[in-house]
């Protein structure tokens, strides 16, 4: 990203949880939608088609509080010259449930 562009991602998919071990619960996702890029300079904004997947890990030391950490995540951007942006991130979180239990 460069100083004064923005991006607003919009996305719905899967997300298949296997069987908790120790309290860590290994995940796997997917997702497809919709990206808006805006530039400051130019004044433009474009809606473009984006698709992510990715497998993470959720650790709860208690049932309420936890931390999530996504070693591995794929994020593609269709651009309107037809071509797509690939990027790869490593993300992490905390994870606070107020519902229901963890694993």
């Amino acid at each position: 990203m460069y100083p004064g562009v923005n991006k607003f991602y919009v996305g719905i998919g899967p997300r298949f949880t296997f069987h908790n071990m120790f309290g860590v619960s290994p995940f796997v996702f997917g997702e497809g939608g919709q990206i808006r890029t805006t530039n400051k300079a130019t004044d433009v904004a474009a809606w473009n088609t984006a698709a992510t997947a990715g497998f993470g890990f959720n650790y709860f030391p208690t049932p309420r509080f936890g931390f999530q950490v996504i070693p591995g995540e794929y994020y593609g951007t269709h651009l309107d010259t037809g071509d797509w942006e690939h990027s790869y991130m490593t993300r992490l979180g905390i994870v606070f449930n107020f519902f229901g239990k963890p694993y």
